[in-house]
């Protein structure tokens, strides 16, 4: 897949390495839906694209209420646990047809079930595709998941 043009690119103060991409500034490349910034990491740890959650904005899946189907009983420090039924996924909100867009994974499964006619990304948040800190909050994914709703070259 040929390297898009970035629009809205602009360097962090003192790192002449940082990409900084502002889909509220500027349409046309990825567009990030994820309800959250997406930090895209170099192989040294270091920030190689910062993409700023897009104002207002958050694909999000409809989920089908769930069933309860038992209540648990556990070794006696707690009496009763509800246990439903896996989550289904319906459709999903707030996200426009026909565009290249970063979602969060399962998101990201939804859409490509549903045959989205954009082109649709995630970040990696595997042990091989994010890096942690020592509490394991992910700091950043160093690559995205590429989930083919529509032809993509390759």
């Amino acid at each position: 897949m040929a390297t898009p043009n970035v629009p809205a690119v602009s360097a962090l103060p003192g790192s002449d390495s940082v990409i900084i991409y502002d889909p509220n500034v500027s349409k046309g490349w990825l567009q990030n839906y994820t309800p959250h910034p997406v930090h895209i990491l170099g192989k040294y740890g270091n920030t190689l694209v910062f993409m700023p959650v897009l104002k207002g904005k958050g694909a999000r899946c409809a989920q089908a209420e769930q069933k309860t189907l038992k209540p648990a009983t556990c070794s006696g420090e707690i009496d009763e646990i509800d246990v439903v039924e896996e989550p289904r996924f319906l459709d999903v909100e707030d996200l426009p047809p026909g565009q290249e867009v970063i979602v969060s994974m399962p998101v990201a499964q939804r859409l490509k079930e549903t045959g989205y006619d954009g082109v649709v990304y995630s970040p990696d948040t595997s042990p091989a595709g994010s890096i942690r800190d020592d509490q394991g909050k992910i700091l950043g994914t160093k690559r995205l998941v590429l989930w083919k709703c529509k032809k993509v070259e390759l």
